[in-house]
């Protein structure tokens, strides 16, 4: 390893992603625009916290660009399932993202210092990266919302928050 690449990889920044799904098993427009992201942009590292949901899945896998973590419990993978369809047992596990996203990810970041705190999407895992800025104040927060709805469509889906 020469010096330069050494140099290179000290300046890449670390980057931790908070998201609901991922690929393998899960591609959405979310999905697409996170691995197209991240497949161009080598000045950083990756690092994502997502759910498992199929126990096919290895808990840590390395898609691209990114060290994907996947957290919760599991189900049979003999059915595609996405996560509008998801059987009620394993739905719970996106209730419980917030507090195992954070979880995997408080473990992380002391580990690996991250440089910045990625959600894609305001949905469960947005919770988790919250969490994480509220700890670690002096870490930059990002929210990328990747939304093909109408306004007025997510007006309505948010409107006991609005």
């Amino acid at each position: 390893m020469n010096h330069e690449s050494s140099t290179e990889e000290n300046t890449k920044k670390k980057i931790l992603i908070f998201s609901l799904v991922y690929y393998p098993n899960f591609i959405g427009g979310a999905e697409v625009a996170i691995k197209e992201i991240t497949d161009r942009l080598r000045g950083a590292d990756f690092d994502m916290v997502t759910l498992r949901f199929d126990r096919n899945l290895p808990k840590v896998e390395k898609i691209g660009n990114v060290t994907v973590y996947r957290v919760g419990f599991t189900g049979f993978s003999n059915k595609k399932i996405s996560p509008e369809n998801l059987p009620i047992y394993l739905n719970l596990n996106k209730f419980l993202l917030p507090i195992t996203g954070f979880l995997k990810a408080f473990l992380l970041h002391r580990k690996n210092n991250y440089d910045c705190f990625w959600s894609m999407m305001a949905t469960y895992n947005s919770f988790g990266a919250l969490f994480m800025k509220l700890i670690f104040k002096q870490v930059p927060f990002l929210l990328t919302l990747q939304e093909g709805d109408p306004i007025p469509y997510i007006k309505k889906k948010a409107r006991i928050v609005w």
